[in-house]
């Protein structure tokens, strides 16, 4: 904790934004916990880092924070950050409350969720280190399990509703180009129709994560109302 305070302050004060902070305290999270869990730590480095798809802008920046972060820490000398850096950039798990993303985690195994823009799971905003998924629908065996790695608007005016704005999006921060049945579907991208079914009606109360999930029979349930802040 002490090493990730050391290099949060010295990045603080060069400027670097705050998501350059959260990745760079990750890293130095791994790297200083990997005597003391070896196969967690390895776990992460099996994750795809997209060093050869992310634009060199992101690189440089990371580049730059990994370079003050290794000055400020003896430990983190001739450690790969940058690479630590873009795996939970590429694989986090974002916690937010009813406003704004409040902290970033990496669960190695949930990584391995494939995207859907009309995905058959979701994640619950649960807290701490738990990491919670709830099905949408049957999902038979054998079928993977998808969740979306975007936020699904119910308005067609979102930039997200259309296929190549989704694509944009998920090539700028996933590296891929997205073939769901929704973007490569007859209604030309457009998901309006799809989240309508599936996303709280309650404007003052959820934000465009609300899915509803069965609880039961025929009770729904929104996610969003477990939330806590």
């Amino acid at each position: 904790h002490a090493a990730e305070c050391l290099v949060l302050q010295r990045l603080r004060g060069a400027n670097f934004n705050d998501f350059t902070l959260a990745l760079t305290a990750l890293a130095t999270r791994a790297l200083m916990l990997r005597a003391s869990d070896e196969e967690g730590f390895r776990q992460v480095l099996a994750l795809c880092h997209h060093r050869g798809s992310a634009s060199l802008q992101l690189v440089s920046d990371f580049r730059a924070a990994e370079r003050i972060a290794q000055r400020s820490v003896p430990q983190l000398r001739d450690q790969d950050l940058v690479g630590i850096m873009l795996r939970h950039y590429s694989n986090g798990f974002a916690r937010r409350d009813r406003t704004a993303e409040t902290a970033m985690l990496l669960a190695p195994a949930a990584s391995y969720f494939n995207h859907s823009c009309a995905p058959n799971a979701c994640q619950e905003n649960s807290k701490g280190l738990e990491l919670r998924f709830w099905a949408l629908e049957d999902i038979l065996a054998g079928v993977p399990v998808y969740i979306s790695y975007v936020d699904i608007p119910r308005k067609s005016s979102d930039a997200l509703s259309r296929a190549d704005g989704r694509r944009a999006m998920l090539q700028e921060h996933y590296f891929f180009h997205c073939t769901c049945m929704l973007c490569e579907g007859p209604r030309h991208g457009s998901c309006t129709r799809w989240a309508r079914a599936r996303l709280c009606t309650g404007e003052g109360l959820c934000s465009k994560r609300g899915f509803l999930v069965p609880q039961g029979t025929s009770r729904w349930c929104c996610l969003c109302l477990q939330m806590k802040s």
